[in-house]
């Protein structure tokens, strides 16, 4: 899996293919079943001609792509750190910062108020 040294586009690649097959099944779903409850499927199985899709069809088919495309990753890397961890006494600051306008209020204040801001590294998402 990731030939055993994964990089930030590899995990990428990895859940981009989960996602995109997830995606084309919830389509298939939606385009030829409506999504009924099991107890659904007793009240109108008599009334409604289409084939139904039920709660347990979506979650087995999610979970079918969970191990098709996740599982086999996670074992490998369970229990650790997927990337090596720093022992420079450096301080990581990760960030969703996605259309955030306050990001450069957040990191100016970040780097005036530390004791050592060279030890600081920030990941913003």
């Amino acid at each position: 899996v990731l030939a055993g040294k994964p990089t930030v586009t590899g995990i990428m690649a990895l859940l981009n293919r989960f996602l995109d097959e997830l995606h084309a099944v919830n389509i298939a779903f939606k385009n030829k079943k409506p999504l009924v409850t099991e107890k659904e499927v007793v009240d109108i199985a008599f009334k409604n001609k289409k084939p139904l899709v039920t709660e347990k069809e979506v979650v087995d088919a999610f979970l079918d792509l969970a191990k098709k495309h996740l599982v086999e990753f996670d074992a490998v890397y369970r229990g650790g750190p997927i990337f090596d961890v720093r022992e420079d006494d450096s301080i990581f600051m990760s960030l969703a910062a996605y259309r955030e306008h306050l990001l450069a209020a957040t990191l100016r204040q970040a780097f005036s108020h530390a004791a050592n801001p060279d030890r600081i590294f920030i990941g913003a998402v």
